[in-house]
This record gives C-alpha cells, sequence and structure tokens, in this order.
C-alpha cells in the first residue's frame, strides 16, 4: 500500500472534524472518531499554503461516507462520520485513455482540494483534483534535480477508486489551492451537445484553464488562455436572462477574467430580420 510506504518514508498528519459549536458542545469539540490519521511522504514541502480540507455532507461514497481528506503527498481518502477509512483513491493507476506517459509512476497530493460529482453520467458519484507525478516531487525535494513528471488532473470513480479512462491527464503547470468546476462547456463527442454531458474545468500556474471529459477530451475553443495564475474554483452561470452562460475565473494577482459559453450551431438563435417593406427616410 503505497499510504503506507509514505508513512514509513515521511510521516502523517490529522484530519479533524468539529461540531458546530465547538468547545461550547457537550463532551469536547470533536466529533467521535476524530481526528483521524493521515500519511504522507513529504508532509511539511509546503505546509502554510492553503487552508485545511473540508468535509462535505454531499461527499456519499458509498451512501454513508460524509468526509475526505489528504495531506501534502498523500493519497486521497474516504472515511465515513465515524472516522473509518473506507478507501483511498487510487494514485498509481492510470486510466485506458490517459496521456501521462513520460512519468507514468504514482501521483502525489499537494494542496489542492477535491470536487465531487457524476462526471460520465453512470449514476454514480466521481471525486477529482489536480495532483503530480511522483519525479516531480523528486524535483522540490533532492537539489540539483530535473526529473520527467507531469501536473496533472485526476478524476476516480468514487465507489472503487479506480480512474475514470482518460484519467490521469496531463496539465500544464501547479493547480495550487485549485477545485475543479464539473460543468457542460461544450461538445466532445455528442454532436450538438444533444446529450449534456459535463465537463471537468481547471485552471494551472501557466494561465490556462481546461476544460476534460470522463475520457479527457477537451471541447472545441479550449483550453481558455486568461491573465494570471489561477487559484481557487471556476464559477458558471447565467448572469443575465436568454444570455449564453458565462464562467469566471479568479488569479493570484486579484484578477477575474470572464468568458461565454456559446451554443451549438444549430441550437443559436437565428439573427433578428425584418420581413416588412420600410420606405427609406430622410434627415433634414
Amino acid at each position: 500500500m503505497l499510504s503506507s510506504a509514505f508513512a514509513l518514508a515521511g510521516g502523517s498528519g490529522r484530519l479533524y472534524a468539529l461540531h458546530d459549536d465547538g468547545n461550547n458542545h457537550a463532551g469536547g469539540p470533536f466529533v467521535a472518531g476524530w481526528p483521524v490519521k493521515i500519511d504522507g511522504l513529504a508532509i511539511d514541502v509546503l505546509p502554510l499554503i492553503g487552508r485545511p480540507e473540508r468535509g462535505s455532507r454531499g461527499f456519499s461514497i458509498p451512501r454513508r461516507a460524509r468526509g475526505g481528506g489528504q495531506r501534502t503527498s498523500a493519497n486521497l481518502s474516504l472515511f465515513r462520520p465515524d472516522g473509518t477509512r473506507i478507501r483511498d483513491m487510487d494514485p498509481s493507476a492510470h486510466g485506458a485513455a490517459s496521456d501521462a506517459t513520460q512519468d507514468n509512476s504514482s501521483v502525489v497530493n499537494l494542496f489542492e482540494y477535491p470536487a465531487i460529482g457524476d462526471i460520465d453520467r453512470d449514476g454514480r458519484l466521481d471525486v477529482s483534483k489536480v495532483g503530480m507525478t511522483l519525479q516531480g516531487l523528486v524535483n522540490l525535494v533532492l537539489v540539483g534535480q530535473n526529473e520527467p513528471f507531469h501536473h496533472v488532473l485526476q478524476a476516480w470513480t468514487g465507489a472503487s477508486g479506480t480512474p475514470l479512462p482518460g484519467f490521469p491527464k496531463v496539465i500544464d503547470d501547479y493547480g495550487l489551492t485549485t477545485v475543479p468546476l464539473l460543468v457542460n462547456v461544450g461538445a466532445t463527442t455528442d454532436a450538438g451537445d444533444t446529450l449534456n454531458m459535463p465537463e471537468l474545468v481547471s485552471g494551472n500556474g501557466l494561465y490556462l484553464v481546461h476544460a476534460f471529459d470522463a475520457n479527457g477530451r477537451e471541447p472545441s475553443g479550449w483550453p481558455k488562455l486568461t491573465g494570471g495564475w489561477h487559484v481557487g474554483q471556476p464559477a458558471a452561470g447565467r448572469p443575465r436572462r436568454r444570455r449564453p452562460g458565462r464562467g469566471r475565473v479568479g488569479t493570484r494577482e486579484g484578477t477575474t477574467s470572464c468568458g461565454t459559453r456559446r451554443r451549438p450551431s444549430a441550437t443559436r438563435r437565428p439573427p433578428r430580420t425584418s420581413t416588412a417593406a420600410t420606405a427609406p427616410t430622410t434627415r433634414r
């Protein structure tokens, strides 16, 4: 088990679950069974770069699961409400269509955060986050190393911890503090976007925002080049009625970029035309 090797070679941290009333809770602030131990290979490489992981009531893989967490360079793990560990998302397996071939070693997690949703529309929740292949960690920890490695976007079926077919998917740079967004931004294999299949939208430090479906394919017009190193999670919506949907991303430089999700050509409204003849007008 990779996490066991991480514990022997590195160390461990703790993931906490607290009652909403904190120290005022009868019996103490911690939920029974917590904190839990999280193993990591190089747990102090990035010790102060972001907030702690958060559990989510929507984290239901399987139904009784309600939390997830990781430590820097550790596996992403699922826990039940009582702190019982269910499984790890497999960091060493690769989907059949994964393009992480230059360094096909295990993937380690730095300070990125997971997103949860049904990416392939099979009725089961999936988990996704950014990571980095193992040789990239070697470059961080050891002096003077320049081993080939990949920055990747990961995605797993939560019920088994196995990767989706197109993942891990190679991306351009670090995705520190990023969270993927699950939203439909265009067609990949379904002509005209008739199936309304979603993509994982995720930015990185090279100013690029990618969108990948469950098989690692990207819609036409992606990735998007923006004006800064991306942090946090993109946002998507329709701020004005009867207008195409828009996406917005924030950067660590303090700027935001906004783009439009255009309809497929077959569903776009035709331009307004007038069929009534009009007499020419003369201005005086």
